[in-house]
């Protein structure tokens, strides 16, 4: 399995380590966050703390209860989900650690010039026009059934100018308790790197537990190996239909 960087550890100790020197106003956002500068040892920086941590509704209840998802705008699902983009490979999700900031939250790294999907598109440019960004809009899809994220906005999607990456925020809202796939990733065919599948088969609850570091209950993960399973069967089937040349990306 994959892991975190030497780049990602150094930003983790920072993150941990550094002194909040500012809390400025809170973001207008569902997992109430607010922007924080931060200094060690001679270096600053900009990260984003969320706190709420609100229980999750029953299927059906609640506010968010249209997309099918109960309301939960849990910070550790923050810290969930970068844990298991870096386990996947991925390196899309910022860096979040778990730390106190007057109370318990995730302060992730502040993605500096990130511009938006929804940005670009608002300037006449597409994913189409875009190979690369079509490449890794197909590796989010994946990502976002996988921890059942029903809340993605194309404002969760930024690059940063110059750059050739996709990095993914905003995960309050995922890992369900549903282990069925949204139909708007069954719909369509998967577009995948082949280490990703490598990496999905090797997933196990007992090295979900070791990665997570608690940020996801033994029923969460649970439920995501069931999600994993459907997505292993999925990919099985386009590979079937489509062929691998037409499934795998490299």
């Amino acid at each position: 399995m994959a892991g975190p960087s030497t780049r990602d550890r150094q930003m983790e100790c920072f993150l941990l380590e550094a002194r909040v020197v500012k809390i400025h106003e809170v973001i207008a956002a569902t997992t109430v966050p607010m922007w924080v500068d931060l200094q060690l040892d001679g270096k600053t920086g900009m990260a984003v703390f969320k706190y709420s941590d609100k229980t999750r509704a029953a299927e059906g209840e609640g506010e968010s209860a249209s997309a099918g998802q109960g309301a939960a705008h849990g910070y550790r699902y923050e810290v969930a989900a970068y844990r298991l983009d870096r386990t996947l490979g991925l390196d899309m999700v910022p860096v979040t650690v778990s730390r106190e900031v007057n109370t318990r939250g995730a302060l992730i790294e502040w993605i500096a010039d990130g511009q938006s999907v929804e940005q670009l598109r608002d300037a006449g440019k597409s994913a189409s026009d875009l190979p690369w960004l079509s490449q890794q809009i197909a590796v989010m899809n994946l990502f976002d059934a996988l921890i059942l994220n029903r809340d993605r906005q194309d404002s969760d999607q930024l690059i940063v100018p110059g750059s050739s990456k996709l990095h993914l925020i905003d995960h309050g809202r995922a890992f369900g308790d549903s282990g069925e796939l949204p139909e708007s990733f069954t719909a369509n065919p998967v577009s995948l790197p082949r280490n990703l599948l490598n990496r999905l088969e090797q997933l196990t609850a007992e090295s979900l537990k070791e990665r997570l570091g608690g940020s996801l209950t033994d029923a969460e993960i649970a439920v995501l190996l069931e999600r994993r399973d459907a997505i292993l069967d999925k990919i099985a089937t386009d590979r079937q239909q489509y062929g691998d040349s037409n499934v795998f990306q490299d």
